[in-house]
């Protein structure tokens, strides 16, 4: 082994077949290895190092040095400035401690290499080479790496890294938030799942094609001004564009943001596919009306205008937005998360919207509004106000509701309580709809009248202090409601009714009222019985049992006769058990004219209440 030191002069240096340590110092020296791995410094000036036979390690130090590493699988310490030639090893590398220039490190600069460290932060073009690399950018500083024109392998390990790269590369970004840029066509065939991991960035430009459809990950993707088309994964992407770029999410659940307006001549339905979400940003225009899918557009703080297209749309707005939800199959929502002023969200301003959805603790005011909606109330809404039209409300007692003009009706799914839906809680509201099993209190209210509608779930009822119509489906699958309060007051009181469904609000049978005493035979023409006994037989208690028994021993032989002549088989039966009553309906299961246990079903019962009459019944006088 030899160690040789030149000076500050112009030197020749040659090693020997061992393994030699050689130091250029200063001046252009001219530095021979030959055999042995040996470490050689070119150190200052413009140096010559051939490395030699065998492995070499060679820094060439300051200056526009030229290297050639020669036989063996040589480790070169160079910038930009140098000419390398890595010789004839299969696998030379080359490392960078500064930044690499493409208009210093020209191809033929750089040959015969196969692997390039980078070992600092900075700027590393490698974009005059015609040969494929393996790049690593082995810190965990941020480093923007442009690829050659081969075919490269690109680790960036740490750092937030920016790669411009080609289809035919393999990329991993390692640690940190990487980006990705393409200026060139990418197509699934050539860019594999494999090719690109850990990335969350593309970004791609030019006037070509971009088609990651066969990457699982899920990317942001940015697009140029000039992209003709971008594909997305298999993942959930975001893809940033503009409406002249056709933008096919594929798989997953995407998003596409526009940050300049989208006009519908350029935004043709097919230049949307795909795609679930579409975020917009600014005060611009904003027209969907080319597009069938069903879109969640989400907007921002911004006044601007908003048109959906013609499927099921649901649209994120602010009150001094313009919204058209145009055509639907099933209604277009709109949902607002701040305050609503009815100055600001003029009756021309939200069209063509079926559904409104309001969150969080604000004031929600439509009463500029001349169109009728469904209004989902979140129970973190202070108050909402409803327009002239015939709004429903969605809601819990929570949130203070003001139906204003219209036929309004309030749709409760969780228990109501009067000491918190007091009378100031529920206003200008004429209906009501109470779905599940629950206990609903609404005691508290002064309504003069006030409509009462259930949905087929056991509940307990309190009526207003005003007049109520208990709307019941009287079905078979109705559960027992229970009328805590009912009072029936010779018509100008508390009425129940009998629906099949809400909407329709017909009942199965709307024939005639009849009291029955004992000895009357029931005929389903009548529609709905009350039995009684004028002595003191009565049902034990309100079950169907007990009241099966009382009903076949209405003669006092026990061959009461019921008719069931109606084309739903059917009648309407109340009793009473000296304490509460009980409506029931009665549809025959099989041929005989005797009502069996099996054969009734309690709709509901009034609390304190031995005796009803027509005027109590809606639709049976």
């Amino acid at each position: 082994m030899v160690t040789k030191n030149g000076n500050a002069g112009d030197n020749t240096l040659e090693g020997t077949s061992a393994p030699d340590i050689i130091h250029g110092l200063g001046g252009d020296d001219t530095i021979q290895g030959y055999g042995g791995a040996d470490t050689l410094y070119g150190d200052d000036g413009d140096d010559e190092i051939d490395g030699g036979a065998s492995p070499d390690v060679i820094y060439g130090g300051a200056g526009a040095d030229t290297i050639r590493g020669g036989y063996g699988d040589d480790d070169i310490y160079a910038d930009d400035l140098d000419i390398i030639d890595g010789g004839a090893g299969y696998h030379d590398t080359v490392n960078f401690s500064t930044g690499v220039s493409r208009q210093n490190l020209k191809d033929a600069d750089l040959i015969g290499v196969e692997k390039i460290f980078l070992n600092s932060a900075g700027t590393f073009n490698f974009s005059a080479q015609t040969e494929g690399f393996w790049i690593v950018g082995y810190t965990s500083k941020a480093q923007t790496i442009y690829g050659s024109a081969g075919h490269d392998i690109i680790w960036s390990y740490d750092g937030n890294d920016k790669i411009y790269a080609g289809e035919n590369d393999n990329i991993d970004g390692g640690d940190g938030i990487d980006t990705v840029i393409f200026r060139s066509t990418v197509t699934r065939s050539e860019l594999k799942d494999a090719d690109l991991i850990e990335v969350e960035n593309i970004s791609v430009s030019g006037l070509f094609h971009f088609d990651f459809g066969a990457q699982t990950e899920g990317f942001n993707i940015t697009t140029g001004n000039k992209v003709w088309s971008v594909k997305g994964g298999k993942g959930d992407d975001t893809i940033t564009s503009r409406d002249r770029t056709i933008v096919d999410g594929q798989a997953g659940n995407n998003t596409v943001i526009y940050k300049s307006s989208v006009d519908r001549k350029d935004l043709t339905d097919d230049h949307l596919v795909n795609v679930q979400t579409v975020k917009i940003n600014g005060a611009k225009s904003f027209d969907f009306s080319k597009q069938t899918e069903d879109l969640t557009i989400i907007g921002n703080a911004a006044a601007k205008s908003i048109k959906g297209g013609n499927g099921d749309d649901t649209i994120y707005a602010n009150d001094t937005d313009r919204i058209n939800g145009r055509g639907d199959t099933n209604g277009d929502r709109v949902v607002f998360r701040k305050d609503v002023d009815k100055n600001n969200l003029i009756d021309n301003h939200l069209v063509n919207v079926e559904l409104i959805t309001v969150k969080g603790a604000h004031n929600f005011n439509f009463a500029s509004q001349t169109e009728a909606f469904k209004f989902k109330v979140a129970a973190s809404a202070l108050w909402v106000k409803g327009g002239t039209g015939n709004d429903v409300f969605f809601a819990t007692q929570n949130t203070l509701i003001k139906g204003f003009d219209g036929v309004d009706t309030a749709v409760y799914s969780n228990d109501v309580t009067s000491a918190v839906l007091n009378d100031l809680q529920l206003q200008g509201t004429e209906k009501v709809w109470l779905r599940g099993a629950h206990t609903f209190d609404f005691s508290a209210q002064k309504e003069t009248k006030l409509n009462i509608g259930s949905d087929v779930a056991a509940k307990t009822i309190s009526g207003s202090q005003g007049t109520n119509l208990f709307t019941f489906d009287g079905t078979s699958a109705t559960g027992l409601n229970t009328i805590t309060n009912f009072s029936g007051a010779g018509g100008e009181g508390d009425r129940v009714k009998f629906a099949t469904n809400e909407a329709a609000g017909t009942g199965i049978d709307t024939g005639g009222f009849a009291a029955l005493a004992v000895g009357g035979d029931i005929q389903a023409a009548d529609g709905f019985n009350f039995v009684t006994d004028p002595g003191s037989n009565k049902p034990a208690s309100l079950s169907a049992n007990d009241v099966a028994a009382f009903l076949a021993d209405v003669n006092g032989l026990g061959t009461s006769s019921f008719q069931f002549a109606n084309a739903d088989n059917s009648v309407y039966i109340a009793a009473t058990d000296g304490t509460d009553l009980g409506i029931y309906l009665a549809q025959s299961g099989n041929l005989d004219q005797v009502i069996d246990a099996s054969e009734l079903t309690q709709i509901a019962q009034l609390q304190n209440v031995t005796s009803i009459s027509a005027a109590d019944l809606f639709g049976f006088s």
